[in-house]
């Protein structure tokens, strides 16, 4: 089973356009990297993660009417993270609250449990 770990927080309720927390806890080669990102204020149209050296993808962005944004980014940690790196993200518009939160995924456990039942299909075929 996966290991899903919060890595860090932040809300900020200041104009701004960006948020930012830095990681609690080494994260382990091979895990994935999740950022949930939440903005209030008019004329967000887009949100760009980055930090910790890791490639990053906006997965999903969602806005309403009232001018709530919310959206989940992600990046692969092939070679782990070390403690007390930066990972933020930036918004087009300066918005009038900010919130974030960082977790990982172990996927070696994952990974493993599904080798284990392929190995398992392949020998119960023969």
């Amino acid at each position: 089973m996966a290991a899903l770990t919060t890595r860090g927080s932040s809300i900020d309720e200041s104009a701004g356009t960006d948020a930012f927390v830095f990681t609690e806890g080494a994260i382990a080669a091979g895990s994935t990297v999740i950022m949930l990102g939440w903005a209030q204020g008019d004329g967000v149209v887009s949100f760009t993660p980055s930090g910790a050296g890791l490639t990053w993808t906006v997965d999903k962005l969602t806005q309403d009417a009232s001018g709530e944004s919310l959206f989940i980014g992600s990046a692969p940690a092939p070679s782990g993270v070390s403690n007390s790196q930066l990972v933020q993200y930036s918004t087009d518009a300066s918005v009038d609250v900010r919130a974030m939160a960082v977790l990982s995924i172990d996927d070696s456990a994952m990974v493993a449990q599904a080798s284990a039942d392929r190995l398992y299909q392949v020998s119960s075929n023969d």
